[in-house]
């Protein structure tokens, strides 16, 4: 299975409520397979929210919520600025 399958696996859970980490060292594609491979998916485009966080210079749960909401907050209300 390839790693596109199993990521719409992963989200087509029912009453999943959490998140997906891909890992791999830098430059080895994670950011084009989500923008290019996963986004452009026909299962995948309308059906969920996707929200791109990068974890680098976050130490810490508070941090990473507040990156999460603002990030979430752009997708959910577009036209704020934020």
């Amino acid at each position: 299975m390839d790693i596109l399958s199993e990521v719409i696996i992963f989200c087509e859970q029912k009453n999943m409520n959490g998140a997906l980490l891909l890992t791999g060292k830098w430059g080895c594609g994670k950011t084009y397979f989500i923008n290019h491979c996963f986004m452009e998916a026909d299962i995948v485009k309308g059906k969920y929210a996707v929200i791109k966080m990068s974890l680098f210079g976050i130490n810490n749960v508070q941090q990473f919520n507040q990156v999460l909401k603002k990030e979430y907050l752009k997708i959910r209300y577009p036209l704020v600025k934020y």
